[in-house]
């Protein structure tokens, strides 16, 4: 780059960095209200050295705006963009040539520079300016495209009616006409004499028009808002995410989602604590899981794997989660397992305490959830792979494993401490106990291992003394009174 297209380079970095600063941008849109407020005082005056000295002033705004527009012009970095933005502004300072000068209303153009004003101002005004958006919203602009469309209908009937208001009373002669266009705008028909002449009768027939396709937005934003309302009506939770404690945490979504979900709902202790689903899909998950209770799930259709979004599902206070391996936007294996990874670090970054089960499709990342202390790695594939194998060689197990792992009907699992009575007594009591009083069959036993970790014993020795910190992996009938005292 020679040192000429380098200073150019530089002066115009420097120029687009002036034009869109807040300054800048602020007192263009002062300038524009009171260009505003020189069009009715031009159009309310009697001809006369004032009203010259008002069009002077107003000229001499519009060639600042030509010089804005033109500023803008040179640095925009794609120009079909720029006049897709600024086609309104362009046309709002046509007035200035000579060409137009002849054409009053043609002056009245000015205004349509009203609404970049308003967002000029409202993006510019720090904190105010957030409030505003969320409470300004769709039926704030079409009130101000409202308001710019009656004043500028009375302006131009104004300007080509006989009896325009002139003198001391001018301003309320012009009010009274406001008022009258404002009844023309809203019910679509002339309140009191018609217009005398024909460019008034056209302007009062492209008022009633616009009046007409303002009402239609209308309608339908208020549809859409009353829609979203009653659908939140119908939605309503029993706590909000600030409120849940020892919930459960579901990180992306697939096929998977709708069951996991619907066996949680069916352990109302848990269903109980709250579910919140995090994940970017589209997809009803009431209807999906088949919710019959949706008063404790909650669905956030952000990005997972971003730390502020699992605060804010309360992350720190959560009793569980589960990752699973979410599909995203056509992502490939390594990427949905990148995504399981950095989901699992942040949660386990978050809380040390909470207890995670991570979705892989590949067992060679388990390394890195290891590491980071995830409890529970699962691979769909190997569970799959060595349940067709079982299946084939040991025929029907399948439907044993199926009974098991869901809680709807049959039998279901349940891991619990060891009640004290049990200590120190073997393991063959224990089970006979359980057995006889629950008719519960008790599976494994985790034992607390030297690391501070447990390890799990399936089948264990007969005669093993139970110890304080067991665990028990117990197989129950779901109709038992052992789901109760769990």
């Amino acid at each position: 780059m020679t040192k000429r297209r380098y200073v150019l380079h530089r002066a115009e970095q420097n120029l687009e960095r002036f034009i869109n600063g807040s300054g800048f941008n602020f007192c263009i849109a002062l300038l524009i209200l009171v260009s505003v407020v020189l069009i009715f005082i031009e159009f309310l005056l009697p001809p006369g050295a004032k009203l010259e000295q008002v069009i002077a002033l107003n000229d001499t705004l519009t060639w600042i705006f030509i010089v804005e527009l033109s500023l803008r012009y040179l640095v925009a970095p794609s120009k079909r963009v720029y006049f897709e933005n600024y086609w309104i502004d362009i046309i709002a300072v046509l007035p200035v040539l000579r060409v137009f000068r002849t054409l009053r209303l043609v002056r009245l153009l000015r205004i349509l520079r009203l609404g970049r004003a308003m967002m000029i101002l409202l993006r510019q005004s720090g904190w105010l300016s957030a409030r505003l958006e969320r409470s300004f919203g769709s039926f704030g602009f079409l009130a101000l495209t409202a308001v710019m469309l009656i004043i500028c209908g009375t302006l131009a009937m104004v300007s080509v009616e006989e009896h325009a208001p002139t003198g001391p009373e001018a301003v309320q002669q012009f009010l009274e006409k406001v008022w009258l266009t404002t009844f023309l705008f809203v019910s679509g028909e002339v309140i009191g004499d018609l217009p005398l002449t024909m460019s008034g009768k056209v302007i009062a027939v492209l008022i009633s028009i616009s009046g007409l396709i303002v009402f239609a937005v209308l309608v339908g934003t208020v549809s859409a808002w009353m829609t979203t309302y009653f659908r939140t009506k119908m939605d309503i939770k029993d706590l909000a995410i600030e409120d849940l404690r020892e919930h459960i945490i579901i990180c992306g979504w697939d096929r998977m989602g709708g069951l996991i979900l619907s066996e949680l709902e069916s352990l109302p202790d848990i269903w109980m604590r709250g579910v919140v689903v995090v994940a970017e899909t589209d997809e009803d998950i009431i209807i999906a899981g088949k919710i019959k209770n949706p008063r404790r799930l909650f669905h956030i259709r952000e990005d997972f794997t971003k730390m502020d979004v699992l605060e804010r599902v309360g992350a720190k206070r959560a009793r569980s989660a589960i990752v699973l391996a979410d599909k995203g936007k056509n992502l490939g294996d390594q990427d949905r397992d990148a995504r399981t990874v950095l989901a699992a670090l942040t949660l386990e970054k978050l809380n040390p305490k909470i207890f995670t089960c991570a979705e892989l499709l590949d067992e060679v990342n388990a390394t890195h959830l290891k590491i980071a202390g995830v409890e529970e790695i699962i691979s769909r594939t190997s569970l799959t792979a060595g349940l067709f194998a079982s299946t084939v060689v040991n025929r029907g197990i399948s439907s044993v494993i199926s009974d098991i792992l869901t809680h709807h009907e049959g039998a279901y699992l349940r891991r619990f401490a060891l009640p004290s009575e049990f200590i120190q007594q073997p393991f063959i009591e224990v089970f006979d106990y359980f057995k006889r009083r629950f008719d519960a069959t008790i599976l494994a036993v985790d034992m607390l291992g030297e690391s501070g970790k447990f390890e799990r014993h399936l089948n264990p020795a007969h005669d093993r003394l139970m110890e304080e910190h067991d665990m028990l992996v117990v197989v129950a009938r779901v109709d038992s009174e052992f789901k109760d005292l769990t």
